[in-house]
């Protein structure tokens, strides 16, 4: 084929395979550029990447503890909603079920041999037939429980009676994917028939405590979420606090509702998948919230010093919770009658990676399941494409280099 024909269809370019970015020679001319890309994004999305780095660090710290005291969870309320927000990672190769019961909302979790149960209490104030779930791509379940005279309720009603589907069998590209919950038969019933209320207060499981609890013993859980509340206080919006937990039976806020299993409210709610936690717009009132249980969480386990300081690392961790062109770090530059690419393509390492030297432009094109990219820079002087070379990092960086 001539060069001529070669331009037309772009002039694929081989790719040499290296060694990793920061510790082959070969890159060295490409490091500083590539870090001032990766600076570039995280300077740009500081919020995001503060909250993705307490992710890492506490996905870490669950795989050496994954007991209750570790499992992060927050309860907020906002003007319009009150929103329950928990980790159900656990349980992505099992299933995840979601009901109210009354003015409770009741999550279950199985994934043999563990198994979850926890039901927290809903106020009055909120439209109990409105109240709607959704779960992120990484397993992080919202409850959105809307107030009334709330504008805009979002809801996902979409059938009452279905059986449970595990996450193993969903389809992860169909949206509307849903995962049905189970009857509310599987309460658990304390000695004397009173009803063994978990307590949750921002994420920090207490002993189980009946509707005959002792006086100092709910003097003490209301302890508990007043000091949760105060360490979190000056993370949280100006509308936004954290509800104190009332046991069934207890004295307190009359807004919240006693156990009824017999209400009317009684229904399954269907689970609407979502994308990733960071990514999706649906989370974006509480990451403020969850990113709080999560310092909380590490604080407790003494483990706040893991939390990730490193730039090109928070770069990596944001990449694993936000995959898109706005936060894939990218870099051009011109040295000494060559133009110097440098591009982020991790992602697409094992799936399918194409390099093409266009007519005036370098094409890099990735593909990974159902997740693609592609990427155009222009070169408006680039006349030999045949002399382009493309280089991968074994950790997933793409240089070009392209003479002009």
């Amino acid at each position: 084929m001539s060069l001529a024909g070669s331009m037309l269809g772009g002039f694929q370019l081989p790719i040499t395979r290296r060694g990793r970015f920061l510790e082959d020679d070969f890159f060295s001319g490409f490091q500083n550029n590539y870090k001032r890309a990766v600076d570039d994004v995280l300077d740009r999305w500081g919020s995001r990447k503060t909250l993705a780095d307490r992710l890492a660090s506490y996905r870490r710290l669950r795989e050496k503890d994954a007991s209750d005291d570790t499992k992060a969870a927050t309860i907020s309320e906002t003007d319009d909603a009150y929103m329950i927000v928990l980790d159900m990672s656990d349980f992505a190769s099992g299933e995840i079920t979601v009901q109210t019961s009354g003015f409770f909302a009741v999550v279950d979790g199985k994934a043999p041999p563990r198994v979850f149960n926890r039901r927290f209490p809903l106020p009055k104030t909120v439209v109990i037939d409105r109240v709607v779930a959704d779960l992120s791509d990484d397993n992080i379940l919202k409850i959105t429980a809307p107030k009334k005279g709330a504008k805009g309720l979002a809801v996902n009603l979409e059938g009452e009676q279905t059986s449970a589907l595990t996450q193993q069998q969903a389809a992860p590209a169909v949206e509307e994917q849903i995962i049905r919950t189970q009857t509310a038969s599987s309460l658990s019933q304390a000695p004397g028939g009173s009803r063994v209320i978990p307590l949750e207060v921002e994420g920090e499981a207490t002993s189980s405590s009946t509707a005959t609890s002792s006086s100092s013993s709910r003097v003490e859980s209301v302890a508990q979420a007043v000091k949760s509340e105060e360490l979190s206080a000056g993370r949280r919006g100006s509308n936004t606090r954290i509800i104190p937990l009332n046991i069934e039976g207890d004295e307190g806020d009359s807004s919240f509702s006693s156990f009824t299993s017999t209400s009317s409210h009684n229904r399954v709610l269907p689970i609407k998948r979502r994308g990733r936690f960071l990514q999706d717009a649906t989370f974006e009132k509480v990451w403020k919230d969850f990113e709080t249980a999560l310092d909380e969480v590490m604080a407790r386990r003494g483990s706040r010093t893991g939390l990730e300081d490193d730039r090109m690392q928070s770069y990596k961790n944001l990449r694993q919770c936000v995959q898109q062109e706005d936060n894939q770090a990218a870099n051009v530059s011109k040295d000494e009658g060559e133009v110097k690419i440098v591009l982020d393509v991790k992602d697409y390492v094992d799936g399918h990676l194409d390099v093409k030297a266009e007519d005036g432009a370098i094409v890099v094109k990735g593909k990974k399941g159902p997740c693609s990219f592609e990427r155009r820079f222009s070169i408006p002087n680039l006349s030999q494409p045949d002399k382009v070379a493309a280089a991968l990092s074994d950790d997933g960086v793409l240089t070009v280099t392209a003479p002009v």
